[in-house]
Order: structure tokens, then C-alpha cells, then sequence
């Protein structure tokens, strides 16, 4: 059984000065204002001091010349070779820019609020087989997480990595794994699935695909899905909603060492069968450029029972060259649930 999610990418012609029309107006029924029906620029997150590219789409059903102009709060739109091009301000913030499409009659405007940002160099969740990151909670136990294979995603060119997690805590049997299976896309990292219960054989595989983090990695930005889950077989075994958020960028201490520009991004996981909740966790991960996850603070309810709360901060870390960047799927890939994990 397989569960399929399509994306359709659609390019947006670049913006002109002057939309001419083809023809004269001859429906007879008075002048329609044109439309906006797209805006956006490229970049989506701009630095200070550049340039972005305006992209625009508009019509006018009655095929009329339109004039576009533009009123920004900050930095100002020039026309180059046919495009229109957004000159950043050099602060960093929140901008509006709003189009004007006139006809000479009517007009019609829209808006769209842009956010400028300096990127921070450096590579937040690398993956690579053999990458392992060691963390020691309050309570003195060991948490080792350890990348230890990749393996296909059934009718898919999908690759996941098997994340591997085990603990000393004495409430978790001594032996006993658990895995969550994670891969690169584009813009961000992707999970796939994960074990139903730490240590179980049964895996949840998600559809669509969690959107674990989301780069760049921008303070107060957030991100959500709502999915379903199923065995590796297809059964239905709930739904739920992830929702993840940036709160900060910080430098934090560490037993393995101080790390700057430490974005801290939190998850709520939420899972119910029959509208009854199974699990809800809120998690927080601390991640520094090219070392990945440095500190966690989780805490995980189930059901009726006691909500479970762990801090645990990185003592030791062993990180690759990324293999992930060449296994980057197209965008138009179907989002399938795979059935061999194990």
C-alpha cells in the first residue's frame, strides 16, 4: 500500500513596467479592474543590502495596457531589464512592499510583507553515515545518537538515514534501540517515520513527511503539518499535528564546548487514534553550524501516564563530511510512505 502526495511548481513570469494588452475591451459590459494574481520575490528571505528579483503575476480579462507601480516601507523597486528588483534595505526586519496594477481606469493593489535576514554560515543537521553525537542528561545517563545506514524509500528516489538512539536510563531495557529515519530536501530536513514506542518493532511512517526543520533557520518563524500514520504495511494508526517553531539564536556552553549562533527550535508532536490522545511531546533542540543537535530539553506525555522530562547536553561528537546534499529529491517527488525500515 503506498500513499501518494504530488507538488506542482509553477514559475511566475517576471514583473514588466507595463503589461501591454492584445486587444480592445469587447465585452460590453464596462471596464474590469486587472488582477494580481501572484507576488512574491526571490530570495525569500533577502539579506541587508542586496537585491531581490520581484516576481509578478497580473491580468486584465479585458486586455487592456497595465501600468504597475510599486510603495515599499523600506529600500525602493527599480526596473532592470525587464525586472523588477526589490534594493534591500540594510537593517534587518520585516518589509512591505505593495503592487499597483492600473489600466488607467481601475486598479487593484496587493501586498505581501518580506523579511530580510543575514544568513549564518554553516551547515545545521548534517548527515553523513558514521556522524554521532553523545549527550549526558541531569541524571548522569548516556544518550548516544548514531547515523548508522541509508536505505531506499519504496517507488521513490528518496533516501533516508537511519537515526539510531540509545540510552542508559534504567527504565529502558539494556540493548534496546530506537529509530527515527530522516533525509535532506531542498530547503530543510524531512522525517519519514520513527518507532511507535522507544524500542518497539513497529514503525509509524508518516504521510506526509514531517517537516523536522526548515533552513534557514530565522527566530520567530514557524511551520506546521498535519499527517497520518501508518505501519510499515499500510495499517492506519492515527494522526496528529506537528508544529515547529525558531524561539532564539543564543551561544550556548556545553560539555563538548561553546557554540555560537545556536538556533533553538521547538516541536509539538501530537498524536490521537479516534480522536483520543496517544502521545504528545514538546521538544527542544539547540543546533549549532555544523555539529547539529548540542543540547535537548523534551518532555513527552502518553496517554494517562506520567509526563516524562529529560535536559541533556552534548559531551562528545563525531561528525562527517555530508552525503546528503547529492540525494536531494526533486520537489515534484511523491511524498509515499515506505515499507521496509527494518
Amino acid at each position: 500500500m503506498s500513499f501518494f502526495r504530488r507538488h506542482v511548481v509553477v514559475a511566475i513570469p517576471l514583473a514588466l513596467a507595463l503589461v501591454v494588452g492584445c486587444g480592445d475591451d469587447t465585452g460590453g459590459g464596462g471596464n474590469h479592474a486587472p488582477n494580481i494574481v501572484s507576488l512574491s520575490v526571490d530570495p525569500k528571505y533577502p539579506a541587508p543590502g542586496e537585491t531581490a528579483t520581484i516576481r509578478l503575476s497580473v491580468i486584465d480579462v479585458d486586455n487592456d495596457p497595465v501600468r504597475i507601480s510599486w510603495d515599499t516601507s523600506g529600500g525602493n523597486v527599480t526596473i532592470d531589464e525587464g525586472r523588477s528588483v526589490w534594493h534591500v534595505p540594510l537593517e534587518v526586519g520585516t518589509f512591505k512592499i505593495t503592487c499597483i496594477a492600473s489600466d488607467g481606469v481601475d486598479s487593484h493593489s496587493k501586498s505581501i510583507n518580506v523579511r530580510t535576514w543575514t544568513p549564518r554560515p554553516g551547515n545545521y543537521y548534517p548527515l553523513a553515515v558514521g556522524n554521532q553525537w553523545i549527550f549526558v542528561d541531569e541524571n548522569e545517563n548516556t544518550i548516544t545518537m548514531s547515523l548508522i545506514d541509508t536505505i531506499p524509500i519504496e517507488h521513490t528516489d528518496i533516501t533516508s538515514y537511519v537515526l539510531q538512539t540509545v540510552t542508559t536510563d534504567p527504565g529502558v531495557p539494556e540493548g534496546v534501540s530506537n529509530y527515527a529515519y530522516i533525509g535532506r530536501i531542498e530547503n530543510g530536513i524531512d522525517q519519514h517515520g520513527l518507532n511507535v514506542v522507544f524500542g518497539s518493532a513497529e514503525t509509524m511512517v508518516f504521510d506526509p513527511w514531517l517537516p523536522l526543520y526548515r533552513f534557514p533557520l530565522i527566530p520567530g518563524e514557524s511551520w506546521e503539518t498535519k499527517y497520518e500514520g501508518f505501519t510499515t504495511d499500510g495499517f492506519y494508526i492515527g494522526e496528529g499535528k506537528a508544529s515547529y517553531r525558531v524561539v532564539d539564536e543564543t551561544t550556548l556552553d556545553t560539555p563538548a564546548g561553546t557554540f555560537e549562533h545556536v538556533f533553538q527550535v521547538e516541536e509539538t508532536f501530537e498524536w490521537k487514534i479516534l480522536n483520543q490522545e496517544v502521545d504528545t511531546t514538546i521538544s527542544r533542540k539547540w543546533l549549532a553550524p555544523d555539529i547539529g543537535i548540542v543540547m535537548i530539553d523534551q518532555e513527552q506525555a502518553r496517554g494517562r501516564q506520567e509526563a516524562e522530562h529529560i535536559i541533556a547536553k552534548l559531551v562528545e561528537y563525531t561528525v562527517l563530511p555530508d552525503t546528503s546534499f547529492d540525494l536531494i529529491p526533486q520537489p515534484e517527488v511523491a511524498a509515499s510512505p515506505f515499507r521496509d525500515l527494518r
